[in-house]
């Protein structure tokens, strides 16, 4: 006698429900640092001056490199007796400012501030998904 084989004919229909909720944190900081100078020297066209001609917020005075790079993600604003200098004539290193179209005056101040903005996010998700399957023959 031999054996044979039956067919089974099962048909699954699924249906998704539900949703995924994302819930997100972000924390934004933001460093200020200035600084200030006086008494720069007289000079036409093109003023350098130097990190050590500069004290900080505590009045220390800063050392040869003591100026902050310019941020990636932030600005600096540079100030000759309290005029605002275009940016395109300002440039910052870590040993000097440099102020270019200037035409400056014995006991001239100067002040910088430089602004970096950083942060972080971080995002938890949480799946409301359910699946509901149904067999039938």
């Amino acid at each position: 006698m031999s054996a044979e084989l039956e067919k089974l004919k099962i048909n699954a229909a699924s249906t998704i429900s539900g949703g995924i909720n994302v819930s997100t944190t972000t924390n934004v900081t933001v460093s200020i640092q200035r600084f200030f100078a006086n008494g720069i020297a007289l000079s036409l066209g093109t003023t350098t001056i130097q990190a050590t001609s500069f004290k900080n917020d505590n009045g220390v005075t800063l050392s040869a490199n003591g100026l902050p790079s310019p941020p990636t993600n932030g600005y600096y604003n540079a100030y000759l007796n309290g005029i605002l200098q275009p940016a395109g004539n300002v440039t910052l290193t870590n040993s000097s400012l440099v102020i270019t179209g200037t035409v400056l005056t014995l006991s001239t101040s100067a002040q910088l501030e430089v602004v970096s903005f950083g942060g972080s996010s971080t995002s938890t998700a949480t799946n409301n998904l359910s699946v509901s399957t149904t067999l039938t023959t």
